[in-house]
């Protein structure tokens, strides 16, 4: 998972595995301050194909 600012620069902020049938439940902290967070982003760490984001 990362985070990308308002400048376009990127921060990990967790990482998991994920196999078929399970749940997982990702807990992060940053330092970035929200009024700064463009999005939040799950990446394949092998592609660094976004998979799934959200924009706050």
């Amino acid at each position: 998972m990362v985070v990308v600012d308002s400048r376009g620069a990127t921060t990990q902020v967790a990482t998991w595995t994920a196999t078929p049938g399970t749940v997982a439940t990702p807990t992060a902290t940053t330092v970035v301050p929200r009024a700064d967070i463009r999005s939040i982003e799950i990446r394949a760490v092998a592609s660094g194909k976004t998979l799934l984001a959200a924009h706050p």
